[in-house]
This record gives C-alpha cells, sequence and structure tokens, in this order.
C-alpha cells in the first residue's frame, strides 16, 4: 500500500483531509520518525483550513514529496524554529554520483528512443567531440529527455 493509498484510506468524505493523528500515524508506519517539534513544522506548512487548525493536507504534502526518490529524510537535521526554511530541513536532496547520473541519462534516452551519437554529431558542427553543457542540456531537451536538476548537477560536475 502506497502512502496515497493510505491517506486517501483514512479520508473517507475525499475531502484531501486527514486529521493531524492520522497522518502522524501513517508517517510512522513508514518509519519517519520525526519529533514533536518537527511534527509541527508540518502541521504549520500543511495545515492550510480556515475552519479547523487540525487537519492536514494531504495532497499538498503528497504534491510536496512527489519527488522524494531524490530525497532522504535527513537524520542529522537541526531545525530551529517553525518556518518553511526549517521544514526543508527535513529531507535533504540526493547526491548522484557521476555514475547514477549516467544511468538515469541513459533511461531516458531509452525510453525516448534518442541515440546520443547520433544526436551529438548532428549538434557538433565543429566536430571537436563536444558542445557546451548549456547547448547539450537545450539538445536533449529538444528531444523531450528530462532530467532533475540532482541529476544535471552531477553530469555538469
Amino acid at each position: 500500500m502506497t502512502l496515497k493509498d493510505e491517506f486517501e484510506d483514512y479520508d473517507k468524505a475525499k475531502s484531501n483531509y486527514i486529521t493531524n493523528s492520522q497522518f502522524e500515524r501513517i508517517l510512522k508506519t513508514h518509519n519517519l520518525n520525526i519529533s514533536e517539534f518537527e511534527f509541527g513544522l508540518l502541521k504549520e506548512v500543511f495545515d492550510d483550513r480556515m475552519d479547523s487548525d487540525n487537519y492536514i493536507n494531504y495532497v499538498s504534502f503528497l504534491k510536496e514529496i512527489k519527488g522524494m526518490n531524490d530525497y532522504a529524510f535527513n537524520e542529522n537535521r537541526q531545525v530551529k524554529n517553525k518556518t518553511r526554511d526549517s521544514y526543508n530541513t527535513l529531507f535533504t536532496p540526493k547526491v548522484y554520483t557521476i555514475n547514477e547520473a549516467l544511468v538515469e541519462l541513459n533511461n531516458e534516452l531509452v525510453k525516448r528512443k534518442v541515440r546520443l551519437h547520433d544526436v551529438m554529431l548532428e549538434n557538433d558542427g565543429l566536430r571537436r567531440g563536444c558542445v557546451p553543457s548549456n547547448k547539450f542540456r537545450n539538445i536533449l531537451q529538444k528531444y523531450g529527455v528530462a532530467l532533475n536538476e540532482f541529476v544535471w548537477k552531477a553530469i555538469e560536475s
């Protein structure tokens, strides 16, 4: 059962909201152990109902963590106050190695049926065997190859 399924299971009214206790129970089920203070942070960010302060908008939460594959729970976090910046310290971006980034790139190329060699030959007018990183990014985007910023950072470094 996915996180979304569990949220929807509690949301009988299909309102996109669940109670704070239900939200906390689901997080604990998925071993996301956070302090009471940090849970307060999540409530501050995702409790957007005007009529009550006991409900979490789980749809907003899911949208926020949609790219969770690229983030990891930050066990060494130091949260100081209830602000959006403090909430962001709960999760840290995944750092891709060059090999992981190239695997991601290859998967996208295969999915789009793009032959990188041919694309590079076509776009390397001076036949130097290289193109600037911004041009490389534009070339891939032209072919519909979508990579997240963390993968791009690894490729460009």
